[in-house]
């Protein structure tokens, strides 16, 4: 544990390096009728340990993810709760946008703040079986969601806790287990989840699950918004765990 706490203080300390090559390639597609691609977009806090960035998760183009509903200006709250919504899904908080993975990539020098923002993308092939998982477990979200029958709330259901919650079980990770009878609950270790930490989790414990490369750690690409735009970003090695 203290190791990974190390890692994850670094990953927003080191200056890295910066690239030259703009954010350009497509995360999307399964790589045949039984493989899917998992993708998970994290935009990290730029205070070490902070709370603030966030999560998405896409199979294929499909994209999904969980934040404050009806607040106006990126990422601030109007307290520790607010009712919940899709947040890079539905930009304009109107209840009508339903972004697809390219389109949310395509955006994030518009959502990303402020400037010096790392974003790391993971890639992982997974089965048709975990692609189900995943898109029910979001169906069921954005149900809740749209009936105001969940909060969002910063030490609970977030963008980062609940992203995690739905990789339970997909890409090799465990399964989280509630210690309530309420679905849409959290279980504790995950209820302080932030981006930066998730992160963290990922790069040490994602891995694809189908495909040729089953069984070896998913990929991760890091990205920085630089001048307005989305920059290779490569953080030193022994920094990230590999």
């Amino acid at each position: 544990m203290k190791h990974l706490w190390i890692i994850l203080v670094c990953f927003v300390l080191c200056l890295g390096q910066l690239g030259c090559a703009s954010m350009g390639r497509s995360y999307a597609g399964a790589t045949d009728e039984t493989t899917h691609r998992l993708t998970v977009v994290i935009a990290m806090s730029a205070v070490p340990l902070g709370v603030t960035g966030h999560t998405g998760v896409a199979v294929d183009d499909d994209y999904w993810d969980f934040g404050p509903n009806r607040v106006a200006d990126k990422q601030r709250l109007q307290g520790l709760g607010s009712p919940a919504g899709p947040w890079w899904d539905d930009p304009q908080q109107e209840g009508l946008a339903d972004y697809t993975l390219s389109e949310v990539l395509d955006a994030l020098p518009e959502r990303v703040h402020p400037e010096g923002s790392v974003v790391a993308i993971f890639t992982a092939d997974i089965s048709k079986a975990e692609a189900q998982k995943l898109r029910d477990y979001w169906s069921r979200t954005y149900d809740t969601m749209a009936r105001d029958d969940i909060r969002y709330e910063l030490t609970h259901r977030q963008c980062s806790s609940v992203g995690c919650h739905s990789l339970g079980g997909v890409a090799g990770l465990p399964g989280f287990m509630n210690i309530t009878s309420d679905p849409t609950d959290l279980p504790p270790q995950l209820r302080v989840m932030t981006p930066t930490m998730l992160a963290g989790y990922l790069r040490l414990n994602l891995r694809h699950t189908a495909g040729p490369d089953a069984g070896r750690h998913a990929g991760v690409e890091y990205w920085q918004l630089r001048d307005g735009k989305m920059v290779a970003y490569r953080p030193l090695a022994i920094l990230v765990g590999r």
